[in-house]
């Protein structure tokens, strides 16, 4: 999960806008938006949204067809483990992760009252964001729909 205190925030309503306004605001503070995380149950939401009330036509597709997963061509990752109630749009540029390399390290000493041997694997990993302000939160009430 990514906490930052100082993301865009907004939530959304009958219209598209606030994914706009998020895309701007990551825009402007240098950022280059290269992906939206929804829940399914969340991206179904958006999907569902019509441009009239009286409407079959969705605002992300034409109705017939599943609606091609990106907003303002923006590509869209649906999955499960993603927060539901919330999309994150994410500069991929600025997020950094690190690697250690694998090692292993292997002892007859450590259990010599035991005919054994002990063998110890390390693998260390670590990530952070760079500028809290080129990522923008979504808040989407879906309803559980």
């Amino acid at each position: 999960r990514i906490r930052c205190e100082s993301l865009y925030s907004g939530a959304l309503t009958d219209d598209l806008d606030v994914f706009t306004d998020a895309a701007a605001a990551v825009e402007t503070a240098e950022g280059a938006p290269s992906v939206w995380l929804f829940h399914p149950l969340d991206w179904a939401h958006v999907a569902k949204l019509k441009d009239s009330a009286d409407s079959n036509r969705s605002l992300v597709g034409a109705g017939t067809e599943a609606a091609q997963r990106t907003l303002n061509s923006i590509p869209v990752i649906a999955h499960p483990r993603v927060t539901q109630g919330s999309a994150l749009l994410l500069d991929s540029t600025d997020i950094v992760a690190v690697e250690s390399p694998l090692t292993l390290a292997v002892s007859d000493q450590v259990a010599f009252l035991d005919d054994a041997v002990v063998i110890r694997v390390t693998w260390r990993i670590g990530w952070n964001v760079l500028h809290a302000d080129r990522h923008a939160v979504v808040t989407i009430d879906s309803g559980g729909s």
